[in-house]
């Protein structure tokens, strides 16, 4: 996962938000936060990638230009093992 980027959509009153947050930062996984409370473009955004408004989402991202790959979650809880997993390929 050397070339992945990833993105993480949160509420600040979410706690499975919060609970992802720990997470990331226990593992010492980098992320960029965009936190829809005070960044409503980014909301847009994540309508424009998922079609709705559900957080925590998580978008890792690779590739070059020219070809973009990403791999959407959307929850942390639920998708946990996949997350996990994903992480560790």
């Amino acid at each position: 996962m050397k070339s992945t980027n990833l993105e993480i959509y949160t509420r600040s009153l979410c706690g499975d938000c919060q609970a992802l947050k720990q997470y990331l930062n226990d593992h010492n996984i980098s992320f960029k936060n965009y936190e829809l409370n005070s960044r409503p473009e980014k909301e847009r955004k994540l309508m424009q990638i998922t079609g709705n408004r559900i957080v925590p989402t998580l978008v890792f991202s690779s590739g070059s230009l020219f070809k973009k790959q990403e791999k959407v979650f959307i929850g942390f809880e639920r998708n946990k093992d996949q997350i996990k997993k994903f992480l560790e390929s």
